[in-house]
């Protein structure tokens, strides 16, 4: 379950990336077939992946078609942190940070926060915001990014709300250090109300999940 889990969250992310890109004018193809190709190159799905309700018509009937698993209760909380201003994050300094602040390189070439620096045991993780979503540390000095996505996939192995609470503090540094801002799903400043909100949104969801196991 929890595996499927994080094909959900890296789908998601995934998603967010492309349509992060297709805003701004970084990507010429159709939305649509960018998406299907990312999802399979990225993650080489072919036995399980998690359903994403704002897939397109087509995505999910390609889903269907492989007669992939689209069962698992899930949810990604994700935000993004974007320069502030027409700058972009220079690679190099954005990886040390990254590592200072206690993130590794692993699964899928994105950074993961873990536990006691087991891979089995991520805590939250970050995507660039370059499609599809990795990091290339072979060409750092010469290679810049829009932007990073911060995600947590839930339920989480340990307590959800104190990972959650951990991964804004987190995001929050990260933005302070890199002169960067917040920004919510919407494409919005992530603010304080909508930041309660996105808490009482985790909390509904472990009270719902409670529900379903009871």
């Amino acid at each position: 379950m929890y595996y499927f889990g994080w094909i959900l969250a890296l789908i998601s992310v995934t998603l967010l990336i492309l349509i992060y890109a297709y805003g701004t004018g970084k990507i010429a193809t159709p939305l649509n077939s960018r998406i299907l190709k990312s999802v399979k190159s990225f993650f080489s799905v072919s036995k399980a992946v998690s359903q994403v309700n704002d897939l397109p018509d087509d995505t999910i009937d390609q889903v269907q078609r492989e007669k992939i698993d689209t069962s698992v209760d899930s949810k990604v909380v994700a935000i993004r942190i974007t320069p502030d201003g027409d700058q972009l994050f220079n690679a190099e300094k954005l990886v040390l940070l990254l590592r200072s602040e206690g993130f590794q390189h692993g699964a899928h070439n994105i950074f993961h926060k873990l536990n006691n620096g087991d891979q089995e045991q991520i805590r939250y993780s970050i995507a660039s915001l370059v499609e599809p979503g990795s990091f290339d540390l072979s060409n750092l000095k010469e290679s810049y990014y829009p932007g990073i996505t911060i995600f947590l996939v839930l339920p989480s192995k340990e307590d959800s709300l104190t990972v959650f609470d951990e991964m804004l503090n987190c995001a929050h540094c990260l933005a302070d250090k890199l002169s960067g801002k917040l920004i919510d799903e919407q494409g919005n400043l992530l603010s304080v109300q909508r930041e309660r909100f996105m808490r009482e949104e985790v909390i509904d969801f472990l009270h719902h999940k409670l529900k379903v196991t009871a």
